[in-house]
């Protein structure tokens, strides 16, 4: 990253400021009066072609303002992120009590989703803690209409899933619930992890009518047991993100849905997103930095969470003149608020 001395560096940081509240191309004149007149605009002039020159503005039309690149998006981005401008953050009590009720009612994706948005006026994006290493405590079985079973899984701190089987065979309710038991002693101490690698397997069906049924369930109940690994995903302020300007151009529009229609691509978006960009883990990337093609023409700032042992990580994606500012914030006023309930 080339060094800019401190006139350009508020330069830059005005047109940046300026196009991120406007979306319309930055005039040296407009820069001026930003800057309070503390120079000239004939010295903003300079000093914007001269970031043109660096890669840092671009022109659309020859007698336009300038826009910032991605490479001058990145160093405003550096340049917030490595000063004291950004507060010490303080408690906030209604996001405290918001997550809390958020944890008791498990809830707790949906309403970081919610939070983030309020937050940072961008698209919250929540991957919920993972599963895969929370313990086992039973499943229950229960007969549904249409000849189905309801499997019912237990989990510690109250966590429960759910998945719906067809009947396999004419069993009664007192052999369902020998089933269940056999089942539920299987798995009982056992994380979600275990449970995948063979825990059900090997269910003797012939010792009675009890261990049968529990045989048949055992090698249909794949569905109860995927996607741990993964947490839930939720994500807010979609419909508000379709209204910025850039969303007029169909080709991001298409790119923006693709890649929102997908759980995979969204996982994996946010997972790869290398945390270290900050001190406390908060990373940004701004168009083509990111390695997802149907992201190039928008950034996501990430950060790690971690709540009662379990890892998840939210972002927000927004247009690359979004408020990154407010953003980075915003996000570790809420990782902060997640660190006082573990």
């Amino acid at each position: 990253m080339t060094d800019l001395h401190d006139r350009k560096k508020a330069i830059l940081h005005a047109v940046v400021r300026l196009y991120s509240d406007t979306g319309v191309a930055v005039s040296s004149t407009l820069v001026a009066k930003y800057l309070g007149k503390t120079v000239s605009s004939a010295t903003v002039r300079a000093s914007m072609k001269s970031l043109e020159d660096q890669g840092m503005l671009c022109k659309l039309h020859t007698s336009a303002g300038r826009i910032p690149t991605d490479s001058g998006f990145r160093a405003f981005v550096n340049q917030i992120v490595a000063s004291d401008a950004l507060p010490q953050l303080v408690g906030n009590r209604g996001i405290d009590l918001e997550l809390s009720c958020a944890v008791q009612n498990q809830a707790v994706a949906k309403s970081l989703a919610t939070l983030l948005c309020k937050l940072t006026d961008g698209v919250g994006i929540i991957l919920g803690p993972t599963w895969d290493g929370v313990r086992a405590i039973r499943l229950d079985l229960h007969y549904r209409e249409g000849n189905r079973i309801l499997m019912v899984l237990v989990l510690e701190n109250a966590l429960i899933r759910t998945a719906i089987l067809p009947r396999l065979d004419s069993y009664s309710p007192e052999v369902l619930d020998e089933a269940a038991r056999i089942l539920s002693e299987r798995i009982n101490g056992l994380t979600i992890n275990e449970i995948r690698n063979g825990a059900l397997a090997a269910i003797d069906p012939g010792i009675s009518s009890g261990s049968s049924c529990a045989s048949e369930l055992a090698s249909v109940s794949d569905e109860l047991f995927t996607d741990f690994e993964y947490g839930d995903i939720e994500l807010s302020g979609f419909s508000e993100l379709l209204e910025e300007p850039e969303l007029a151009n169909p080709d991001s529009l298409k790119d923006l849905v693709r890649f929102l229609e997908s759980p995979a691509s969204i996982r994996d978006a946010v997972r790869r997103l290398s945390p270290g960009a900050t001190e406390d883990g908060v990373s940004v990337w701004i168009g083509d930095e990111n390695p997802v093609q149907e992201l190039k023409q928008f950034s996501i700032v990430s950060a790690p969470y971690e709540l009662g042992g379990r890892r998840g990580a939210l972002a927000v994606l927004g247009v690359k003149r979004m408020q990154y500012h407010k953003i980075i914030n915003g996000m570790r006023l809420l990782v902060r608020s997640l660190e006082r309930l573990n």
